[in-house]
């Protein structure tokens, strides 16, 4: 899998288009896209990698799965562009813990 199609992935991850990313990023249009042909720069994978609490590494293919921490990140950085309260974050997450909790599933913090 190459860089464009890995970035690809985290978009439709994080629920955003790359011509959005490429805005967000102050890129222009299409740069991402053409990385499929032309190499990127070091500078501005790192903003992609930044973007989504990815490494560089993760983006080449070097490493080959994203990090727990990596993820929750992501997810963040998605419900902060979302507009979403922090509060309403915190709210969701102990819903769940207690859903989870009433149907007898245990909470194992660092399960993948």
């Amino acid at each position: 899998m190459d860089i464009v199609e890995r970035i690809r992935q985290l978009c439709a991850r994080n629920d955003i288009s790359i011509a959005a990313l490429e805005r967000q990023l102050n890129f222009g249009n299409g740069t991402i896209g053409r990385w499929s042909t032309a190499s990127p720069t070091v500078e501005r994978l790192g903003k992609v990698a930044d973007y989504f609490g990815v490494s560089v590494d993760y983006l080449t293919g070097r490493e080959q799965q994203e990090t727990l921490d990596n993820l929750y990140l992501s997810c963040l950085r998605r419900a902060q562009s979302q507009g979403i309260d922090p509060r309403d974050l915190e709210l969701a997450v102990n819903t769940i813990l207690q859903l989870r909790k009433q149907d007898g599933i245990k909470h194992e913090p660092n399960q993948k």
